[in-house]
């Protein structure tokens, strides 16, 4: 999966990004995929293929972790 890094970074760079991953497309909870990916795109090697996930990202700088990307 790829993404596009957000225009806006609160004034600092972003240092990574954490992914995130349901299956199914509902409206259930997310797991953490992934923590600290320093570039726009994962390979989500550990999840079964042929089912269905929904995926969020989301920023981290020097103030935390921003507001969730929309799902996809």
């Amino acid at each position: 999966m790829t993404w596009y890094a957000g225009a806006s970074t609160g004034g600092t760079p972003v240092i990574d990004y954490r992914v995130w991953y349901q299956l199914g497309t509902g409206s259930g909870s997310y797991s953490v995929l992934a923590t600290a990916v320093n570039q726009t795109s994962y390979s989500a090697t550990s999840l079964a293929m042929g089912s269905t996930y929904t995926f969020i990202v989301q920023a981290r700088n020097a103030y935390g972790y921003g507001v969730n990307s929309t799902a996809s």
